[in-house]
């Protein structure tokens, strides 16, 4: 019986009338289930060879009952706003298989299939496939990713599937890259500025380094920063879940040279059992200690324990002691420096299960798990807010999360991080004239600024020494109190440095310093633990952070 209401329209290019009659078949094509299946999930793709030349199809899934009578009457079904698309990619130079046209079927006002019909790509690979294997041409291929995505924002178009199976490549060698766009039928159309331009990269998968390479083009074709472009675009792939950004390569960890560093003041049995612990890591070269003139006899043991390399000298905080401490290990000629306080003690196997993973392309710092009491203790993050100034600085920290395999992190504590070489190279070393505090969160962020990565590895394990277990608050407070100066200061000098605007610079450092000061109106008279005194110190600190006045306090 024949369908009355049925209606088949096809539009096609005009170069390719000729083949009206293989598009006016499709729908019968497709129920014969002719053709060869190269791709099925919601649409499908097939390959026809149709009068000696190969044809890519692609079968949009029946839209539900609302959207089949808008598809074509209230507006374009996806097929054709595909076809249109590619016809103005190609148009401003940028490639795509040549699109033949698109076929829609309706019964009366429903729509029940749309095909869109192409040449066949001549391009072998897809964006994936740098995940899979290892190209000679990959920076090529995401410095032209870089440009052609700012061809098309140029050009007031951005592709609202811009993600790893649709960018295609060839290649005849590493300087002679081809790519083109697929799945075209959602496109942005309108100015796209910084901000948007770089989250229109985030569901692209990519190493600090290709980011990195993409983040050079863009900013270059579009008249950008290159350091922002590519702290934006590595800050909105961070927010993506079930990230394949991980690829490795082979390296001999016998052949490197691995330097622990560890940094003590006044605590003798700490640096002892942590002493021991490193002992037992295999594939560790040396152990540099600094010692930042302890007076409790760690002088006198150390200078007895021939196996350790000792640096001597005054108190300039773990800030101070950490900058020496690395700088003489870079010196040294190593290839990767352990860096811990002596209130971390490693675990047998911690160094091997590290190294593991130290041939992750791209990784500048490998982070350990630490445990204290058996549970697991972290203050490491994901991300970092420097824009909103009612919310902290750390982002989606992994204590709220169950972490079973190495993720990307955006920073951790000099507990335990394992730094590569070339970061020291790209971005020196820490932060000396911060005494104690957020000298680590800034050594994070510039070597993510600098396009590294960080990866936790939660089969790395180190135990950490619990303080003040039997005082209480009180006791516990007082005992920190002059730490308090420093943490104003330091948190404050991190946002106005750092902070994207106005807000982060100036009010968040406020906000947390009057946090402190309304503790100690409240506190002061019941407890050792503030005193009023305090308030303008707090102040000073405040004031200190903004003005970026850093250093030792005398006071």
């Amino acid at each position: 019986m024949i369908n009355l209401l049925r209606f088949l329209r096809v539009e096609l290019h005009p170069e390719y009338e000729h083949l009206k009659e293989f598009l006016t078949s499709m729908p019968l094509r497709f129920h014969n289930n002719e053709g060869i299946v190269i791709y099925k999930g919601r649409n499908e793709l097939r390959v026809f060879e149709y009068q000696g030349q190969e044809y890519v199809v692609k079968s949009f899934k029946k839209p539900i009952l609302i959207n089949r009578i808008v598809y074509g009457i209230l507006r374009p079904t996806k097929a054709k706003r595909s076809y249109n698309n590619a016809l103005e990619l190609l148009h401003i130079g940028i490639c795509t298989p040549q699109p033949i046209g698109y076929v829609n079927v309706r019964n009366g006002l429903f729509l029940n299939e749309s095909y869109l019909v192409t040449l066949k790509s001549l391009c072998p690979y897809t964006w994936n496939d740098l995940f899979n294997k290892k190209f000679s041409c990959e920076e090529q291929v995401a410095r032209a990713t870089g440009r052609l995505t700012a061809q098309l924002h140029n050009h007031q178009l951005a592709h609202k599937d811009y993600g790893r199976g649709n960018i295609l490549f060839s290649f005849e060698s590493e300087n002679n890259v081809h790519l083109e766009l697929v799945d075209l039928n959602r496109m942005h159309r309108g100015p796209i500025d910084l901000v948007h331009g770089c989250k229109n990269l985030e569901r692209l998968p990519a190493t600090p380094q290709m980011h990195r390479w993409i983040a050079e083009e863009y900013a270059q074709a579009r008249g950008f920063d290159v350091e922002k472009c590519y702290e934006l675009i590595r800050a909105y792939r961070s927010t993506q879940s079930g990230k394949i950004d991980g690829k490795y390569e082979t390296m001999d960890a016998e052949k490197l040279n691995i330097i622990a560093v560890v940094v003590t003041f006044n605590r003798l049995h700490l640096l002892q059992k942590n002493i021991a612990c490193l002992r037992q890591n295999k594939s560790l070269n040396e152990i540099l200690v600094v010692n930042n003139g302890s007076t409790d006899g760690t002088l006198e043991w150390l200078d007895t324990q021939k196996d350790l390399w000792v640096i001597h000298q005054a108190n300039v905080g773990g800030s101070g002691g950490f900058y020496v401490g690395i700088q003489e290990a870079y010196n040294r000629g190593a290839d990767w420096i352990w860096c811990m306080d002596d209130d971390v003690f490693p675990r047998a196997d911690c160094l091997a299960n590290l190294l593991l993973h130290s041939n992750h392309i791209g990784v500048g710092i490998l982070a350990p798990r630490r445990l204290m009491d058996g549970k697991v203790y972290t203050n490491d993050f994901l991300s970092y807010n420097l824009v909103n100034p009612f919310s902290s600085m750390y982002g989606r920290k992994l204590k709220n999360m169950q972490v079973d395999a190495p993720i990307e992190i955006k920073g951790t504590a000099f507990e335990g991080p394992f730094i590569n070489r070339k970061v020291v190279e790209r971005i020196g070393l820490p932060n000396k004239d911060l005494f104690i505090f957020c000298d680590d969160t800034d050594y994070c962020l510039r070597t993510i600024l600098a396009g590294f990565a960080i990866l936790y590895v939660p089969s790395a394990l180190m135990d950490k020494h619990k303080f003040f277990s039997n005082d209480s608050w009180s006791m516990r407070n007082h005992l920190k109190r002059w730490k308090r100066f420093y943490h104003i200061r330091n948190s404050t000098y991190l946002n106005h440095h750092y902070g994207s605007n106005w807000g982060v610079q100036y009010l968040r450092g406020f906000i947390g310093m009057l946090g402190f000061v309304l503790t100690a109106l409240v506190v002061s008279p019941f407890s050792k633990a503030y005193t009023y005194a305090d308030i303008p110190k707090f102040w000073r600190a405040y004031q200190d952070g903004i003005h970026e006045r850093l250093g030792k306090y005398s006071d």
